[in-house]
This record gives C-alpha cells, sequence and structure tokens, in this order.
C-alpha cells in the first residue's frame, strides 16, 4: 500500500452525479453517488465521489476514489463505468470548441448513458464559478495530451472490436 499525504484536489468541470443508480448489482443502495472529470496539477484525471460528500471540497473530496488511488483497487465493472465516462468526456471536449465558453450555458446534459436499466447521466459541472477557467484548461490539456490518449484510444477501440467477433 502506498502511503500518500494527502488527496489531490480536483476541479471538476464535468460530472455524472448520479452514478449510484447504476453501481453494480445493488445500485441505488450504494454509497457512491457519482463521477468527476477535471484537472489536477498533474493532468486531467477522473474521479469517484460518495454520497453525502462534497465533490467539489478537496478537503472532504472521495475517500473511496482515494481509497482506490492508494491501493489501486476498484471493481472491473466500476474501472469500465469510469472508462465509458471519461472517453464519453473526452469526446464532447474534443468537439467544445464549437462553444463560446466550451458548452453551452443551460444545457449542460452531455449524454445520458444507459446502463442496468437506468441511466448515468454526464453533463457540465454548471455549479462549478471557476467552470469556464476549467474547461478551457480541460481542453487545453487534451490537445497537449493528443497524442497520447489517441493512442491509447485506438488500442482500445481495437481490443473491443475484436471481443465482438
Amino acid at each position: 500500500m502506498i502511503k500518500i499525504e494527502s488527496y489531490k484536489e480536483m476541479n471538476s468541470a464535468i460530472i455524472s452525479d448520479n452514478y449510484n443508480r447504476i453501481d453494480g448489482y445493488n445500485n441505488y443502495m450504494k454509497n457512491r453517488k457519482g463521477m468527476t472529470f477535471g484537472c489536477t496539477d498533474e493532468g486531467i484525471e477522473v474521479g469517484l465521489f460518495e454520497e453525502g460528500t462534497d465533490y467539489k471540497d478537496s478537503e472532504k473530496n472521495n475517500t473511496e476514489s482515494e481509497k482506490a488511488y492508494i491501493e489501486g483497487h476498484l471493481p472491473l465493472y466500476q474501472l469500465l463505468d469510469m472508462t465509458i465516462f471519461a472517453v464519453r468526456s473526452l469526446a464532447y471536449l474534443r468537439e467544445a470548441y464549437r462553444y463560446p465558453k466550451y458548452y453551452e450555458p443551460g444545457n449542460g446534459i452531455i449524454d445520458r448513458i444507459g446502463l442496468q436499466g437506468d441511466a448515468m447521466t454526464v453533463k457540465i459541472d454548471e455549479d462549478n464559478p471557476q467552470l469556464e477557467t476549467e474547461l478551457a484548461k480541460l481542453v487545453n490539456n487534451i490537445s497537449k495530451m493528443d497524442e497520447l490518449l489517441g493512442q491509447r484510444l485506438r488500442v482500445l477501440y481495437g481490443i473491443l472490436e475484436g471481443m465482438e467477433q
């Protein structure tokens, strides 16, 4: 187990605040409330947050995600859910230049992804007072990491395509 003094601060730009509806076999009964997609000092990150926590407050943020980060353990389905959330967020951000503020105010829903008889809502975190700054940082970081991310997405695509045959 890696000992880390404090969890990284992440400012969310994209969230899914209803993840508990699709979180595994005991959905609606799990304490994992949602996911965040945003920037840290180290780049772009995805995190889980628990019911009753303020995902915007880095002091109280995300004990489950911190535990997973420190121990390196997540159930496989949650890793896949986070991948779906992250890839959908990336796809949106690659096209966000079309909007003057990188999103359309008042119309923040990016997608509703059907899983387990319900849907995970992926949306812009319009409650974030620094949203425009965070979106600009994300778009900039994605642009800088395009080769790195693109290679991994192509590999993932190839593996998934091979599984369907």
